[in-house]
């Protein structure tokens, strides 16, 4: 009885998070706008208006309170909020004053030694990649595990380029972990990364294109996306390598494919061309369904798509019994691939917008995807509201 009591509570809980986190959203709009932590447009970002940056905060309190109110907190989730907080805040005062990158990747180092040492979560071995058992990372576990947890949160953050886009692509990953951990016989582990899309569903009523409808527009913030960001890789981390579910690390990668091989792709090319990766472009996967001519809502949605796509592949492999080594061997493919993708940019740009014209952009956008008074100067369109990364 007391265990189907406990069910019933996690259940309501999971349901009610989006409520929570909408109410939050709310009630947080005014007081933050107030204080100034408002996204402003510039040149480099078109949108109309000061926006406000409450997502983050109000995902980050909806979730913490769903947590302690579900039953399910414990020590082995303080490590998470401890981290949550630290980049929740991080982004708050980025946002208001800025911060300089170099401080912001010192303090994501931070989130994620906070991951190992609090909860000894650590990426210790790198599945059967070639062929001859587990390829055993040993003393090299924790720097390994720093390198992808600092990665995720910055491919993540690099994502947050359109209304939506990042919420919805981490929505979609989100759902997978929480599918994984179910599949694998640890249904325990599902309630994080659940009460986590909850939140983030909360948000998405704020910010997914079309959803809105005469509610205030509202963004995440990088206090919203280095949080989400480190959420997902402890999800990833304790379902693979803690919870005993099996699933081979490799299928997980595939589950959160989409912004690390944007990413990777992003920040070679930046090298190879002398620039720093951090530096500032339009080459990402997102700019070029824009440049194709899809709408920031046919952008978003094809994302998401892609998303679920290679969490299928991910997952469906892991069911198959397919050997790590093949999904290595086609990660690196999808690697290269985006990297002809991106070479070649306008070309598939101009295919894509003969074979899809039902996405094209409105009229008056011109070929590259910007509004005419900023085609010359290189501005975002204004409907690509963040800055390029």
């Amino acid at each position: 009885m007391e265990g189907l009591t406990t069910d019933i509570v996690q259940l309501l809980t999971l349901a009610g998070t989006p409520l929570v986190a909408a109410g939050l959203v709310a009630v947080l709009h005014g007081p933050i706008t107030r204080v100034g932590l408002v996204d402003t447009p510039d040149h480099r970002k078109l949108h109309d208006g000061a926006i406000p940056l409450a997502g983050g905060p109000a995902m980050a309190l909806a979730f913490a309170a769903m947590l302690l109110a579900s039953g399910a907190w414990s020590v082995h989730y303080q490590g998470l909020l401890v981290a949550m907080a630290l980049l929740c805040v991080t982004g708050v005062v980025d946002d208001r004053h800025g911060l300089s990158a170099g401080l912001k990747f010192a303090l994501q180092i931070g989130a994620a030694l906070i991951l190992i040492y609090f909860n000894d979560l650590t990426i210790d071995h790198l599945g059967a990649i070639t062929g001859d058992g587990r390829v055993a990372l040993g003393g090299w576990n924790a720097p390994f595990t720093v390198l992808c947890v600092v990665g995720l949160i910055n491919a993540i953050n690099m994502l947050d380029g359109l209304d939506g886009l990042a919420g919805g692509v981490v929505a979609v990953m989100l759902g997978a972990l929480a599918l994984v951990a179910l599949i694998g016989g640890a249904p325990a582990a599902a309630i994080g990364p659940g009460l986590m899309l909850g939140a983030l569903l909360g948000f998405l009523a704020y910010n997914f294109p079309g959803v809105r409808g005469k509610r205030p527009r509202i963004f995440m913030g990088d206090s919203g996306s280095m949080m989400l960001g480190v959420a997902v890789a402890w999800f990833a981390i304790d379902i693979t390598f803690q919870r005993g579910t099996g699933i081979p690390p490799m299928a997980i990668a595939w589950i959160l494919a989409l912004p690390v091989v944007d990413t990777v792709v992003i920040m070679t090319r930046r090298i190879l061309k002398g620039r720093h990766p951090m530096s500032p472009d339009r080459e990402h996967l997102h700019h070029i369904m824009q440049r194709a001519g899809l709408s920031q809502t046919g952008t978003t949605w094809l994302a998401m798509g892609l998303t679920a796509l290679t969490g299928l592949i991910g997952i469906g492999a892991w069911q198959l019994g397919i050997d790590s080594v093949w999904l290595f061997a086609s990660f690196l493919l999808l690697i290269g691939l985006n990297m002809i993708v991106v070479n070649h940019a306008w070309r598939i740009a101009r295919w894509i917008r003969r074979l899809q014209p039902r996405f094209r952009q409105p009229q008056n956008m011109t070929k590259s995807g910007t509004h005419p008074a900023s085609a010359s100067t290189g501005k975002n369109c204004p409907n690509d509201r963040r800055r390029e990364h």
